[in-house]
């Protein structure tokens, strides 16, 4: 395992979106649409949380928040960088936010195969509550559908 890095876990910005396209790229199959990744960082009910190593992101999360449920739409950190707690720490910080606006519940999909992410968010909570038969592509595979009852 590589050693934890000095990152700061905040939020994310439009000026972050370079970053941000540069690790859609390494992460997805099907990365996100500059315009896509725009509005889930400007939109009004958007929550997301980042990772900056030396200024650069090098992770994010994003979500959005409508009313008492909260959907996690995309988690990616940059591959050199994985494997050092960058995951955690935004996973913690946007669990945060979303008490903080009242959110009672978390709900995501992740690849099947994603044993490190499953992993990640089953530590927070996550169960499996459903499954969307080949939902993702390049490769094809099912999605699970996880949720969390925030506390």
């Amino acid at each position: 395992m590589k050693p934890r890095a000095d990152f700061e876990i905040n939020s994310l910005c439009e000026e972050d979106i370079g970053n941000i396209i540069e690790i859609e790229k390494a992460s997805f199959s099907d990365p996100w649409s500059e315009n896509a990744l725009l509005s889930s960082v400007n939109g009004p009910y958007s929550l997301t949380a980042c990772a900056r190593e030396d200024g650069r992101v090098i992770g994010y999360v994003m979500g959005t928040a409508l009313y008492e449920d909260c959907e996690i739409t995309n988690v990616a950190v940059l591959p050199p960088c994985r494997g050092r707690g960058a995951a955690r720490a935004m996973m913690e910080r946007f669990l945060s936010l979303c008490r903080g606006k009242g959110v009672g519940r978390v709900l995501l999909e992740v690849r099947e195969s994603n044993a490190a992410a499953v992993g990640l968010y089953a530590s927070f909570g996550f169960e499996v509550y459903g499954r969307r038969k080949e939902y993702y592509s390049a490769p094809t595979e099912d999605a699970l559908l996880m949720v969390v009852e925030l506390k």
